[in-house]
């Protein structure tokens, strides 16, 4: 497992698991390098100018697949929430009000 952390002190506790090969990458008709070209990079920089109001520089530019995330999620007077999403899971999330 990889561990990584989040800007966000509510989520803690995150693993990443089953790295995918770069030949599983390749067969999934995805890139791992994060450019202009790549649609993903296009909706990271257009969440991070509409959701968060910011401009950012990335940093580094290679992605790396897994098959899933484990994290924990921390809330003010609740239990904490462990979380397990794997690829090909669906979410479904509340939308909000304004």
């Amino acid at each position: 497992a990889r561990l990584t952390v989040c800007h966000d002190k509510n989520f803690i506790d995150i693993k990443l698991k089953e790295q995918w090969s770069a030949t599983k990458v390749k067969n999934m008709g995805l890139s791992n390098q994060l450019d202009e070209n790549n649609s993903l990079f296009q909706d990271l920089f257009r969440s991070y100018k509409e959701n968060i109001e910011t401009k950012a520089a990335l940093l580094n530019k290679k992605l790396r697949f897994y098959n899933y995330i484990t994290y924990t999620v921390l809330k003010i007077e609740q239990d904490p929430i462990q979380l397990r999403l794997r690829v090909g899971d669906i979410v479904e999330l509340p939308e909000e009000s304004e």
